[in-house]
């Protein structure tokens, strides 16, 4: 379980703007209070990244969630979500159960798949950069019109298989948020 240093918890202005036109408080205390007792009650749905990209923790509580930044020191933001992309389910429907199993176990697989994607693409950058940084090399020493073009060509081609592999990355990046948005609904 993710362990919270509730006490040393900063909050960005972004959260506390966010909190105050979602939530309707005014008070900064009061939404500082709500989000320690999101964080402490609710429930850890997992690592998500943003669409800009920037890894975060999701944990939710009801309809309200908390985003907090990779090293679980700083509010990010905080969320209302709401229940329109899934079934509306109470804790005591025989399907709640089945479907937060399913959440979860789907969440777990799409985090492997990332954790492992992701170190195959910095991989391959790492060999990539080397083998551009010798096709550089080539194509400054070399006098024929020919040799210039296959080098170029396969300098695009090296760049269009890296943007391949990010973007199935993306994808997968995108699956996880879904699933955790719907896993946060549930809570």
């Amino acid at each position: 379980m993710i362990k919270v240093n509730l006490k040393a918890l900063d909050f960005t202005p972004h959260a506390i703007q966010r909190a105050k036109e979602r939530f309707k408080m005014l008070n900064e205390a009061d939404i500082i209070n709500m989000c320690k007792s999101i964080i402490r009650a609710g429930t850890y749905i997992g690592e998500i990244t943003c669409d800009k990209g920037n890894r975060s923790h999701l944990f939710a509580s009801g309809k309200k969630g908390i985003i907090l930044s990779q090293d679980l020191t700083t509010v990010v933001t905080v969320i209302e979500y709401k229940r329109g992309h899934i079934p509306d389910l109470d804790k005591k429907n025989p399907l709640h159960d089945k479907l937060v199993k399913l959440y979860q176990s789907e969440i777990r697989r799409l985090t492997k798949l990332e954790s492992t994607l992701y170190k195959k693409i910095k991989e391959t950058k790492l060999y990539n950069d080397i083998e551009l940084a010798n096709l550089n090399l080539k194509l400054y020493k070399t006098r024929s019109i020919k040799v210039k073009k296959e080098i170029e060509q396969r300098m695009a081609e090296i760049k269009i298989e890296f943007e391949e592999q990010e973007l199935v990355m993306k994808q997968i990046e995108s699956d996880k948020r879904i699933i955790a948005k719907s896993m946060a609904c549930l809570t």
